[in-house]
């Protein structure tokens, strides 16, 4: 063995030139977010202009169910969401073509805020024509392919934001970019959805918030489009003039050049077997809560409950979620995986407690809304129990997520998981809603055959119920809600036993497993 000096062996000289590097990344790692907190109120903020947009395709849904519309027209609406599920194929000129003065990420930002505000107004104008009214029948198409447009502008600024939080945060930090997202996003959702819903609701508003009874809420649907678009207006602007980006990419990266090698890349990484496992895993996930989580509150509406109440039932949730992100992240960093599929299994179970919900609502046979106390104390209570379960799901496999992407193409690898979470969300709620009426028939007392019946369905007291229809014959008619929630929770049980292998062993694979290189694709 060579030696050095007064006879230290090299292995030990090597052991002591190391030891300072890994301080340096423990005393980097106790820093915490200390030089971080503005661009982490920045990645909330921009968070919370994408969520304004999405809280309305909740609020949405909700004012056609209070206007009577056809669950098939429900499910035609649902298609404006897709934009989210096809931004991947894009993803990568965002990620490829940008002005290098102007800042890579600001080159996307401050033209699409500046179309969405713009769009917002736009829609503020035909806002009657678009959704409709009481007396108005809503122009269901117009109104798709107008929120189809605006999501698509969504999906662009998510995708920007996505890749600009790998870049913004610190190294250190970088865990904190999915709890930017969970509270932005919440805190849009709470302004588009039940703030919005409340003001706008006549009832509330002659209830809680003025001395006289009046006519229509405090503020109507095109003031909060209007309100909106001027938000993005402003906000971006402010963005333009006083954010400057940290510049880290090389020249060859801003032409078409980057493009193709970022598109090349991208079909490298779907090619990873361990990227085909986590798709399949993420295209299925929603299989088993489909039916609960998208058609519960369009029946609840159905059946009595005023659209505002039902949001306001969300309002603490809401905030309880904005702290929740930063709890679960800590515990979740480690072990992710473990908690996702843990959290599926209780979230399965608690679906029942939606279903139950939604049966009582409908024998209460309230039309007016006015539902006693104890009804909305339990109705809060299965929505908290659900919405926790639902939220630690999420947050743990975004968590997964930023800890697998690769940096360098930040924004492309976080669309293309992003996409595929939204994929396995929108066909399967798609599907559900459209299935309900299908699903729906009429069973003869005494009598071996069914029939299909949509006679029923969009009555208040549509479900398990009957109806005599001659002296001595009674039909029921059954509700294709609960016979879905039923197909829905054996498929769910099949996920849980089929994916549980893959899930555990997910976790402990290396870091190199998601990188994509020419000699490292793998057969399926």
């Amino acid at each position: 063995m060579a030696e050095i000096g007064v006879g230290l062996p090299i292995e030990n000289l090597t052991v002591d030139v190391a030891e300072p590097e890994e301080q340096k990344k423990q005393k980097e790692e106790k820093r915490g977010l200390r030089g971080d907190y503005l661009n982490l109120c920045l990645l909330v903020f921009l968070y919370i202009l994408e969520g304004l947009p999405i809280g309305l395709l909740v609020s949405i849904p909700m004012i056609l169910a209070s206007n009577k519309v056809s669950y098939e027209e429900q499910a035609i609406f649902t298609l404006s969401t897709y934009p989210y599920a096809l931004k991947l194929l894009w993803a990568p000129i965002i990620d490829s073509v940008f002005s290098s003065k102007f800042g890579r990420r600001k080159s996307w930002l401050v033209p699409v805020q500046y179309l969405i505000g713009l769009t917002m107004i736009a829609m503020a104008y035909y806002s009657e024509k678009l959704i409709g009214s009481k007396t108005v029948a809503p122009n269901i198409y117009l109104l798709t392919a107008t929120f189809f447009f605006l999501l698509f502008l969504v999906a662009t600024q998510d995708v920007a934001v996505d890749g600009w939080a790998l870049t913004l945060l610190a190294k250190r930090n970088v865990h904190y970019a999915s709890s930017s997202n969970a509270v932005g996003v919440i805190l849009g959702i709470f302004v588009s959805n039940t703030l919005f819903l409340s003001l706008e609701s006549e009832d509330f508003c002659n209830k809680y918030l003025r001395k006289k009874s009046q006519q229509g809420g405090i503020i109507t649907i095109a003031d909060f489009f209007n309100a909106c678009g001027a938000i993005f207006i402003i906000s971006t602007t402010l963005l333009w003039l006083l954010k400057r980006e940290n510049d880290d990419f090389s020249e060859e990266e801003n032409n078409v050049k980057g493009v193709c090698k970022t598109y090349k890349s991208l079909w490298g990484i779907m090619r990873l077997r361990s990227v085909k496992i986590l798709a399949i895993i993420m295209l299925t996930q929603y299989i088993g809560s489909a039916g609960v989580e998208n058609v519960t509150g369009l029946k609840m509406i159905q059946f009595g409950m005023k659209r505002e109440n039902l949001a306001l039932l969300a309002m603490p949730i809401n905030f309880l979620n904005i702290f929740l992100p930063f709890i679960i992240v800590n515990k979740a960093k480690h072990n992710p995986i473990k908690i996702y599929y843990l959290a599926g299994v209780l979230k399965l179970a608690a679906g029942c407690g939606f279903v139950a919900i939604t049966y009582w609502t409908q024998t209460l046979h309230i039309t007016d809304g006015n539902f006693p106390i104890h009804y909305y104390v339990t109705v809060f209570f299965v929505f908290l129990v659900y919405d926790l379960i639902r939220f630690a799901m999420g947050m743990a496999i975004w968590a997964f997520k930023t800890k697998i992407a690769d940096p360098k193409i930040g924004a492309t690898y976080m669309t293309l998981l992003t996409t595929l979470n939204t994929i396995g969300s929108r066909w399967t709620g798609t599907l559900s809603v459209w299935l309900i009426d299908i699903l729906s028939f009429t069973v003869p007392f005494g009598s071996k055959h069914r029939s299909n019946s949509t006679v029923h369905a969009h009555s208040p007291t549509s479900g398990v119920n009957s109806t005599f229809i001659g002296k001595n014959h009674r039909t029921y008619f059954i509700d294709g809600y609960y016979v879905e929630f039923v197909i829905c929770f054996v498929l769910g049980l099949l996920w849980l036993k089929i994916f549980r292998p893959y899930l555990m062993n997910m976790q402990s694979w290396p870091e190199t497993e998601w990188r994509y290189t020419k000699e490292k694709v793998t057969k399926f």
